[in-house]
């Protein structure tokens, strides 16, 4: 009997024969789904190697398995004829990778490589010393410059990132991005570790910052009341009034991804009215506009009142109010 996997268990014992080789998967629709991996692969890379006579030169790569259409960035014929070199031994033609030309200054660094196409090329500029002080690269109407200045990296004019010795800091949105490199023991660069974002969400619950707030968390139109007097925002009215009696027993809420790693503080207000506690008058209710409010109040009961109630019957209402809280 076969054994069935999840979607997210692959066994690569059973998938890597040790040799270049191109695998697909069928994923089902559900990652939950049982399913039965099924290997549809084969040969990516069979290569032959071609040297000058009596040296060590390449001339040129064929690959025996001729098809070009594999996703993976594996070899490819893209062309035909053999390598080519200057008198001091420099690349000059490579059509496997669509380079046509490449031309060496005095001091055998390359300045042009020129591509298959219209006006495609990399243009390289370098100081007395060899150090390359610009790059300038040019894909048919698009050209972006590139400016070494010491530490500093300019592209089109515009500050890219700064170097140091370990790493670099990209400047991106008007602000540093902290990059540091992990190197292995030939000094090349194998990973790029940026560091920790620190992000900030807060829920005002103010009707002016609603389409912003409504995006990062849920149920704030839904638990939106204003209540000035419990408000912490300055200047602001408005606060998330639960009440299991109205439905409104789940306030803000947000659904953030973390990695291992991360940190998170949450801080929330918090304040409970307990109702057998308020002892107000109706001078007091008239005097803060609490009046208007009670209206909306007894309006979520299904209460029909005037369009335009006087000032008895709004009396009538603070006293019948203040009666049943006490």
């Amino acid at each position: 009997m076969q054994k069935r996997k999840k979607a997210n268990q692959l066994d690569p014992d059973s998938y890597l024969d040790g040799k270049n080789t191109r695998i697909e998967l069928q994923i089902p629709p559900s990652p939950n789904a049982d399913w039965t991996p099924s290997r549809q692969g084969g040969q990516v890379d069979n290569l032959a190697y071609s040297y000058a006579s009596h040296s060590n030169r390449l001339t040129n790569v064929h690959d025996h398995d001729g098809i070009t259409t594999y996703l993976s960035k594996d070899f490819k014929n893209l062309g035909t004829s053999d390598y080519t070199y200057d008198a001091n031994g420099n690349l000059t033609v490579n059509s496997d990778k669509n380079i046509t030309s490449i031309t060496y200054n005095h001091l055998n660094l390359p300045a042009t490589i020129t591509f298959l196409g219209t006006n495609k090329k990399i243009e390289y500029w370098y100081n007395a010393e060899g150090v390359k002080v610009r790059q300038v690269n040019t894909d048919g109407a698009t050209v972006k410059t590139i400016d070494y200045i010491g530490e500093f990296v300019f592209e089109n004019s515009a500050m890219s990132y700064i170097l140091h010795e370990e790493g670099r800091a990209a400047f991106e949105s008007g602000a540093f991005q902290y990059e540091f490199f992990i190197k292995d023991h030939l000094g090349n660069v194998r990973q790029v570790v940026r560091a920790p974002v620190s992000a900030f969400r807060i829920a005002t619950m103010e009707p002016e910052k609603a389409e912003e707030e409504e995006e990062l968390f849920q149920n704030i139109k839904e638990t939106r009341q204003g209540a000035g007097e419990h408000n912490k925002t300055p200047g602001g009215y408005a606060t998330a009034w639960l009440n299991a009696d109205r439905g409104r027993i789940l306030g803000p809420s947000r659904s953030q991804e973390i990695q291992q790693g991360d940190s998170i503080e949450i801080g929330v207000f918090g304040k409970y009215v307990d109702p057998k506690k308020i002892r107000l008058s109706p001078a007091t209710f008239a005097r803060t506009g609490l009046d208007q409010k009670i209206i909306r109040t007894l309006g979520e009961y299904g209460q029909n009142l005037a369009a335009s109630p006087n000032e008895f019957a709004i009396a009538n209402v603070i006293a019948l109010v203040i009666t049943e809280l006490q």
